[in-house]
């Protein structure tokens, strides 16, 4: 799991913060994961605008010690689990057909299930239900404002922007849709409007939310010193609010995943563990784990947590990354089988869950190229943040077009990202056009930031550079 799967985690398993919606509770807590935003503008940061030749300087900070944090979640056990909470409501809606509150009320409750168990059935659950909500009331703020985080959920960020927006034409101050606009505006690579919005939420309202954002925003933009203070910050202020285990334990993924980030593995599996052991079932966290214990070398509990995961549903990648571990442990039988169900469940899930093509992507790069350029591409038409040109960049190489992704590559650099993957892109599509001292650069920035960051693709890393050096 590398920064880009992470930060896609903390927009599709990301930031939870409590927003009232008329007397229930719906968690903003996942700044949207999933599909399509045809008519996106380029936004005012676009990538397409700057060229960066070198990484930006990694910065060298202590190790941190997570267990020195003086921090106790609130774990409220008093409610119902979220799956009852639903099941109830659906009841309540089927009696009640043409009652927007209730049907309203319904879809909150399936998109917080649908973060707290990454099963992408619930989003779509939840878009049919608001629908029919806003069919029966559609000047409804409140179904207009779920509805746009049924549209970030499947990756719809200008849609889930421009709905946000006309909330705010008619109240500048909700700032429920000022969350929704500034989430979409990250997604999206709209980092100046996302910088604006994020600082006024927290400059307005200081809670664990507005700070898991700036520490994104910090974290996205090389600052991984401020990422740190801000998930901290974070977790200080999520201790004022009783949490269902999922959203407290959101807090400790995030602060894990910035660790992780800058190659603290140690630090980062001490948060993970600090997550796990409030919610066993964390999705990010769970796959964040199965990454660091591979990075400690202990590869076989990480095969375990994949096939956990996997024993759950899974998805293509998941099947990809535990194939990895075992064509390294020398099963190529076993790998072979687990590329096969990738490939068979990655169809399904294009045709079924578009949302999840830069996923895909990731998945099929190495086993069917082609493909993998095909939603690479399909991926930028939907958003223009750095990880849709990172993304099509490596498959562009992948299909033998290494200037195209030299192009591509260095949109993909222009917010000075601290990303030890992103670097190793950097520097393969580098060599491959011929620019060796640009290739080393990037290499040995990899490296520096994570000497661990991936079992095949670092040692590849290591591997480029001594050939420079023997040259």
């Amino acid at each position: 799991m590398n920064l880009r799967t992470v930060l896609i985690s903390l927009v599709g398993v990301v930031v939870l913060a409590v927003l009232a919606l008329v007397g229930l509770t719906w968690l903003d807590d996942e700044p949207a994961t999933n599909p399509d935003a045809d008519d996106a503008s380029p936004p005012s940061s676009s990538p397409e605008t700057t060229t960066v030749e070198r990484p930006a300087d990694v910065p060298t900070l202590p190790p941190f010690d997570v267990n020195a944090l003086d921090i106790t979640l609130q774990i409220d056990d008093s409610r119902a689990p979220l799956s009852e909470v639903a099941q109830q409501f659906r009841s309540r809606v089927a009696a009640q057909p043409d009652d927007p509150f209730t049907a309203t009320t319904l879809a909150s409750t399936l998109l917080e299930l649908a973060r707290a168990t990454a099963d992408l059935a619930v989003y779509a659950e939840a878009e049919a239900i608001i629908d029919e909500a806003l069919a029966v009331a559609p000047e409804s703020i409140d179904a207009q404002l779920v509805k746009a985080q049924t549209e970030a959920a499947r990756h719809d960020f200008s849609s889930a922007a421009d709905r946000a927006n006309r909330v705010l034409d008619q109240d500048p101050t909700d700032n429920r849709a000022l969350a929704i606009r500034a989430d979409a505006s990250f997604e999206l690579g709209d980092i100046d409007r996302a910088t604006s919005d994020f600082k006024a939420l927290h400059a307005q309202s200081p809670s664990a939310a507005s700070a898991s954002r700036l520490s994104r925003l910090a974290q996205l933009t090389g600052d991984p010193a401020t990422a740190i203070e801000h998930a901290v910050l974070a977790l200080e202020l999520a201790q004022e609010i009783p949490l269902r285990p999922n959203g407290a334990a959101f807090y400790w993924f995030q602060l894990g995943s910035v660790l992780w980030g800058i190659g603290d593995i140690d630090a980062a599996a001490d948060a993970l563990d600090r997550a796990l052991s409030i919610d066993p079932g964390h999705p990010g966290a769970t796959e964040l784990m199965a990454t660091v214990r591979t990075a400690q070398g202990r590869s076989d509990e990480a095969k375990d947590i994949y096939r956990s995961l996997l024993a759950d549903g899974g998805a293509a990648d998941l099947h990809g990354q535990l194939a990895v571990l075992l064509q390294l442990d020398g099963d190529q039988q076993g790998a072979d089988e687990q590329l096969q169900q990738g490939r068979t469940l990655g169809r399904e899930t294009m045709g079924t869950f578009p949302a999840e093509r830069r996923h895909l992507a990731g998945f099929f790069v190495d086993v069917e190229p082609a493909l993998a350029l095909e939603l690479a591409e399909q991926d930028l038409e939907t958003r223009q943040d750095i990880y849709a040109y990172d993304t099509l960049a490596w498959a562009l190489l992948a299909n033998d077009r290494a200037e195209e992704a030299d192009d591509a590559m260095r949109s993909a650099l222009v917010l000075g990202t601290i990303d030890a993957e992103l670097y190793f892109h950097a520097g393969a599509i580098a060599a491959e056009v011929g620019d060796e001292a640009r290739a080393a650069a990037f290499l040995s920035a990899a490296l520096e930031t994570n000497p661990r960051f991936d079992p095949v693709d670092a040692p590849r890393a290591a591997e480029l550079l001594d050939m420079f050096d023997a040259e």
